[in-house]
């Protein structure tokens, strides 16, 4: 199931594992840059959606009853875009700015084992 966006307070109780933590707290680390944009972006994303945890159950709930399960199931209509778009997109217009928060800074070649 590919749940994509739901209106709910999950995203509050997100556990960072040690090494993400550090990317969060460390300014030269590569994946801080993705932390710090799409933390927030997630947030603003989970309360626009218009899916509720109800829904989006009751939607995996039918697909699970069905003799012959679909591989994927995008459960909402955030993630029957995205899905579309993974598929029809090449990778570099998938990834572009416009459709992930400051996309391109993510991931810089340093050393994350510089001290800051």
């Amino acid at each position: 199931m590919e749940p994509g966006f739901i209106d709910s307070p999950s995203f509050h109780n997100t556990r960072y594992t040690l090494d993400s933590q550090n990317s969060t707290d460390r300014e030269r680390d590569p994946y801080h840059a993705h932390y710090e944009k799409m933390a927030p972006f997630i947030e603003r994303a989970m309360r626009r959606a218009r899916a509720t945890p109800e829904k989006t159950a009751k939607r995996i709930y039918d697909v699970i009853r069905r003799k012959n399960p679909p591989l994927r199931v995008p459960a909402t209509t955030d993630a029957h875009m995205f899905s579309l778009l993974r598929r029809l997109l090449p990778r570099s217009l998938y990834h572009w700015e416009g459709m992930l928060p400051d996309v391109r800074s993510w991931g810089p070649t340093l050393d994350v084992f510089d001290t800051p």
